[in-house]
C-alpha cells in the first residue's frame, strides 16, 4: 500500500523546471503528469489562476512531506491530527525583502494573507511591514501544506479502500 511519503515522493517526480523567454526559471508539471497530481496542484491554487509561487509551495510541501515523518508512524490518532503542525514548523518565509515584495505584488489576493496575520496578532502587532508580509507568506505556505497533506491522506485512504474492495 502506498503511504503519504511515497505519494509525495511520486508527485515530486511530476514537476520540472523550465525557462521563460525572459530567462526566468519556473516550476511546472511535466506533460505526462498523472491526473491526481494535476488535481492536487489545481486544488492548492484555490480561486487563484495558475501561479508560480503556488507551484513552488506545492513542490515545497511535497518535499517537506517526503523528507519528514511518515504519518503512518504516529502512535495514535491525536498525533496524526498534529501532522500538519509538525510539518508547518518547517515552513519559513523568504528572507530577502525584495522576494517578499515580489510575492506580495504578484497577486492581489496575497494582501489577504497579510491581513489574516494581522487579525491573528492585532492589537499586539508591533511588527514592521516586512515582518507582516513575511508572516502573511508563511500563512499561504501553511495553507498550501495543509491542502497537500489532506489531499494525500484522502488519496491514500481511497487507494487502500480500492485495494481491499477486490
Amino acid at each position: 500500500m502506498d503511504n503519504i511519503k511515497s505519494l509525495a515522493s511520486f508527485a515530486l517526480g511530476a514537476f520540472t523546471n523550465k525557462r521563460r523567454a525572459n530567462g526566468d526559471n519556473f516550476l511546472c508539471l511535466k506533460d505526462n503528469a498523472v491526473d491526481w497530481v494535476k488535481d492536487l496542484v489545481y486544488k492548492a491554487h484555490g480561486e487563484m489562476a495558475p501561479d508560480d509561487y503556488k507551484y513552488g509551495y506545492v513542490y515545497d510541501a511535497l518535499d517537506c512531506i517526503a523528507d519528514g515523518r511518515d504519518p503512518s508512524e504516529f502512535d495514535n490518532v491525536g498525533e496524526m491530527y498534529d501532522y500538519p503542525e509538525y510539518l508547518a514548523e518547517r515552513i519559513e518565509a523568504d528572507i530577502y525583502t525584495h522576494d517578499l515584495y515580489s510575492w506580495l505584488s504578484s497577486n492581489l489576493t496575497r494582501a489577504g494573507y497579510v491581513d489574516d496575520y494581522l487579525e491573528q496578532v492585532a492589537p499586539a502587532a508591533k511588527d514592521g511591514i516586512v515582518e507582516m508580509i513575511r508572516n502573511g507568506q508563511v500563512l499561504e505556505r501553511t495553507e498550501v501544506l495543509e491542502i497537500v497533506v489532506q489531499y494525500l491522506v484522502d488519496l491514500d485512504i481511497e487507494q487502500q479502500l480500492e485495494n481491499t474492495a477486490i
